[in-house]
């Protein structure tokens, strides 16, 4: 008879918890409803996704198709660029750019798009497709805002898209640069390059547990994509941002604003592993991945105290980015 009435017990606490939830209200002990602006859960694995939707396109002839040699990109001779008749993979154009490398000339194309002009701190989702002819060891996209190591050097033999986001760590107007390798005669083709600003709300799903915690969540990414979990958020220009970029962890400091990396440390990554923010004390932050602390205790105490945190993403499921629902350590 007491075990079933306690049986009961759980079940009525349960319910009123899922009630609390369902309702949005938020009552001391439980933490508040998701705030998100399209984040999808899928209840059959436990995780998120985030669906950030890509501004205004800031890359003038990206698509290639204006000019011959395509307007506004340039080289340094005897280095040459082209507009070949051969139309990436899937694409609703006629033309791509064609870069060959000569000794004494560019090993790249480039152009400067700076209208508008990128933003300190604005995380930003760049595009591009790319088909190697000859060589190997150098081609990709650089961006000189902040994408330097975005990308991986690589030498497709077929049209291939290669995707990924930044954070800008500086404004003003951004070199795109199309690396080709350096062998007399290499040989490298490009095609709908494209950056365009995200929205940092988009990236963020969060709730109010009604009092500073340390969040844990495991999460999966792709490779140009990064995923982590917020704390001590209190509004969208102060909160504390931990995230992994298949490299390194970040543990990155929002005040008013203005985006201060405070770690950024090698962190061997696997799908799934946890990502972990705990306190040594109100001020003092601890990143951690995989149960292993990643550089040093940081003080905190610039950032406003806030009492929500979640989860971040800048890709979607369809770029391969999950994560879970965190858990208060």
């Amino acid at each position: 008879m007491y075990s079933l009435m306690r049986s009961r017990q759980i079940q009525a606490y349960l319910s009123q918890e899922e009630l609390l939830r369902e309702k949005a209200v938020w009552k001391p002990g439980f933490p508040g409803p998701w705030q998100h602006a399209g984040w999808t859960y899928d209840p059959a694995t436990g995780l998120w996704s985030a669906n950030p939707v890509a501004g205004a396109e800031l890359v003038t002839n990206g698509n290639m198709e204006t000019g011959d040699p395509p307007t506004g990109w340039n080289v340094t001779a005897p280095s040459t660029i082209d507009g070949v008749a051969e139309e990436r993979t899937g694409g609703s154009g006629a033309q791509s750019i064609d870069v060959v490398f000569h000794t004494g000339g560019s090993y790249y194309s480039w152009r400067l798009d700076g209208n508008p002009p990128v933003v300190i701190n604005q995380w930003y989702k760049i595009s591009y497709w790319q088909k190697t002819l000859q060589g190997a060891g150098r081609a990709r996209l650089y961006w000189s805002i902040n994408a330097a190591t975005l990308f991986p050097h690589a030498n497709p033999a077929d049209w291939t898209q290669y995707t990924g986001t930044t954070r800008a760590t500086k404004t003003g107007a951004g070199y795109l640069y199309l690396d080709v390798s350096t062998t007399d005669g290499d040989n490298t083709r490009y095609d709908d390059v494209s950056v365009k600003p995200l929205t940092l709300s988009e990236l963020l799903c969060i709730r109010n547990y009604g009092r500073q915690v340390g969040l844990k969540a495991p999460a999966t990414k792709a490779a140009g994509f990064q995923v982590g979990i917020v704390v001590r958020y209190s509004n969208i220009n102060n909160f504390l941002l931990a995230y992994h970029d298949r490299t390194n962890a970040y543990l990155v400091k929002y005040v008013d604003g203005e985006a201060t990396q405070l770690i950024g440390a090698a962190a061997a990554y696997a799908d799934g592993r946890y990502l972990e923010v705990r306190w040594n004390g109100a001020d003092t932050a601890q990143l951690y991945y995989n149960d292993v602390q990643i550089g040093t205790d940081q003080d905190v105490s610039s950032v406003p105290a806030g009492t929500w945190g979640g989860m971040f993403s800048t890709g979607s499921a369809s770029d391969g980015c999950y994560v879970g629902t965190p858990t208060v350590v």
